[in-house]
């Protein structure tokens, strides 16, 4: 089974662009869902069965101290170069 993925909004376009062209199956907030609550995109994900891409780390703690369920989130951690947005 292959993993989808859901970028965050505040995943650059340029970056879920160049994740489709290498094959990724990743939907996009900015692109379908723009504004949504963290918990509305914690329970889409889930229903959809996507692994989140963030970095935001508000979904750790909706993770593990609200227990919202999860087919998993990575945090990403680095900033994106400024052309990259």
């Amino acid at each position: 089974m292959k993993i989808r993925y859901l970028a965050d909004e505040n995943i650059p376009l340029l970056i879920i662009q160049k994740l489709r062209v290498e094959g990724y199956a990743i939907e996009s907030i900015p692109l379908s869902k723009s504004g949504m609550l963290d918990k509305k995109v914690m329970k889409y994900a889930f229903e959809k069965e996507l692994v989140i891409l963030t970095f935001n780390k508000d979904f750790g703690q909706l993770v593990f101290k609200e227990r919202l369920k999860s087919k998993g989130i990575v945090l990403l951690r680095f900033s994106p170069h400024p052309q990259q947005r």
